[in-house]
């Protein structure tokens, strides 16, 4: 060796020791420290897309990644790289935005790692908080998180999953204030009349309607219909959210007034629930027998015991209609996004999409959701607006349908209302009316003949089209019967045109679409719709005949 490199040999191999030390360390620890990770939830990215109030509305597509699914443990060890990587997406998913902190969810791969888990968990500093014996499923809380990682690596070869537990909450109403710049208008009492019920004493008979909110007052409007089941460890004191559900749903002034009530409190004394709360709720409303299962509450963080608790309730036959959020985002919240189940959106007495709702991703419904009348705690009526008013005009809706055909199942009836909903928006399925507004009536006649009924379901402004601002003028045949010379009468800017409509089967739309010049709207451009009903035939519902439309941009 050369004289002049010898000073450098003892720092060259102290440090050269310490890396194989280092080494040897991280790989001895990957073999006990092996995890299943938590599921990916969907990012906050998506977002971004919030709607301004009063804007035309066009959806977006999320920025949502894809879901990864838990890595399993397999006993088997693992090199360095892999043991920081998943630790840090442990960590990355238990502080997600939502993710309630010092908590875990742990899924057990059999029944003996389950039982030593609660024999075990007191003595390695976790405290069980909720467990679901069926689904081998324990919600755990620890003050470190080393506490968790240590019992976890030194059982790696049980296969156990970790997944994070994620706040729940009722969609936050915006203010007043916010609602009346946005040029909706309130519903009042006439929800009902809006999505075609009337004479509906007898509605929803039969049927068992599950409400997971927070507890229900046993107010007069329920009768002796409601039974109740607190799952939260400690109740709410403000039970008026789920009083105002349940009403709309099956209250004596509600949807489904035949119905019958299931109360499950799943929301605690903080005003919030979690994925874990929720997920044992709708599987023991569905073990219950309720075939239609009403959540208006929502988590922009996905649970995968949430979604496999709802999984488990479609097997049993029971369709889920949950709120899609308040906050004016271009995706719903959890679990309105699930495959599945039936997202819903808020109109005001228009059919105009409110301002704050959320858009839908699986394109479910739309229904009254602007200051309808809704009943609370102290025999009192207030008007209640959210997303979480109008999922329960969808769910006793549903349960109508099903007491009207005796032996239909939630989801046939459910799908009725898909296909006879009155479009809205934009000609056809969109993400903000989804597949349309729910029309009761239209359902229960639509084997009845010669019901004439055109209607201008929407004056749709589309800034963004290809060709430069449109005006898209939308008809649907909402009647029985062949639609024959039937002709509309458009007004774009003071310019009026007469438009022969093609022939219309029964469901179908069409739509107009006129150019408007940009340079106008700065000013403000007003526009009509007409329809012109040919001579000899009676219109069966005149009243939604036209509609006049202005727009501004700023």
């Amino acid at each position: 060796m050369s004289p002049s490199l010898r000073p450098y040999l003892v720092p060259f191999l102290l440090l050269l020791s310490a890396m194989v030390g280092v080494f040897f360390l991280f790989t001895y620890a990957g073999k006990h420290w092996a995890f299943a990770w938590a599921e990916s939830p969907a990012r906050e990215k998506g977002v971004v897309g919030q709607r301004e109030a009063g804007s035309p509305s066009v959806a977006s597509e999320t920025a949502d990644e894809p879901a990864v699914k838990p890595i399993e443990t397999t006993g088997s060890g693992g090199w360095m790289g892999e043991m920081l990587a998943n630790w840090l997406k442990y960590q990355e998913d238990l502080t997600h935005r939502g993710a309630i902190s010092n908590e875990a969810l742990l899924t057990f791969r059999d029944k003996a790692a389950y039982d030593k888990f609660l024999a075990d968990a007191a003595a390695a500093g976790l405290k069980v908080k909720g467990m679901d014996p069926d689904s081998l499923v324990v919600r755990v809380g620890y003050d470190k998180s080393s506490d968790l990682k240590k019992y976890l690596g030194d059982h790696a070869d049980e296969g156990t999953k970790v997944a994070a537990n994620y706040m729940v909450a009722p969609p936050e109403v915006p203010s007043a204030a916010d609602r009346s710049n946005s040029n909706n208008v309130p519903f009042g009492s006439s929800g009902l009349d809006y999505i075609g019920v009337s004479n509906n004493a007898n509605y929803g008979k039969g049927v068992k309607i599950a409400v997971l909110d927070s507890a229900v007052s046993p107010e007069s409007v329920f009768g002796n219909r409601l039974t109740s089941k607190q799952l939260a460890e400690q109740a709410s004191a403000d039970i008026s959210h789920g009083t105002a559900v349940a009403s709309i749903a099956g209250g004596i002034n509600g949807v489904a007034p035949g119905s019958s009530l299931l109360s499950m409190a799943v929301v605690g004394a903080d005003g919030m629930s979690d994925s874990f709360t929720l997920g044992l709720g709708i599987r023991a409303a569905a073990d219950a027998g309720a075939r239609i299962l009403n959540i208006s509450l929502g988590s922009y963080g996905d649970s995968s015991y949430l979604a496999e608790s709802v999984a488990y309730a479609q097997q049993l036959g029971a369709v889920i209609v949950a709120s899609n959020g308040n906050d004016g985002y271009t995706n719903s919240t959890y679990p309105a996004r699930y495959e599945g189940v039936i997202g819903v959106g808020a109109i005001d007495v228009y059919g105009q999409v409110v301002s704050f709702s959320n858009a839908s991703q699986n394109y479910g419904l739309t229904a009254p959701g602007l200051e309808v009348t809704a009943a609370v705690p102290g025999e009192q009526f207030e008007a209640f607006s959210g997303t979480s008013a109008a999922a329960p005009f969808v769910t006793g809706a549903i349960a109508s349908v099903m007491s009207a055909y005796p032996g239909m199942s939630a989801r046939d009836a459910a799908d009725l209302l898909i296909t006879y909903a009155n479009d809205g928006g934009a000609a056809g399925v969109d993400a903000d009316y989804g597949y349309g507004i729910i029309n009761v009536d239209r359902v229960l006649h639509r084997g009845v003949p010669n019901r004439n009924d055109l209607a201008v379901t929407a004056n749709y402004f589309d800034l963004n089209a290809s060709v430069g601002p449109t005006m898209q003028y939308v008809v649907q045949n909402q009647g029985t019967t062949l639609g024959v010379n039937w002709q509309l009468e458009t007004s774009t800017g003071g310019q009026n045109q007469i438009w022969t409509l093609p022939l219309l089967q029964p469901n179908a739309v069409t739509s107009i679409s006129v150019p408007v010049n940009a340079a106008d709207l700065p000013a403000g451009v007003q526009f009509g719709s007409r329809l012109i009903v040919p001579q000899g035939t009676t219109d069966l519902n005149p009243q939604n005949n036209g509609r006049v439309t202005r727009v501004q941009t700023k």
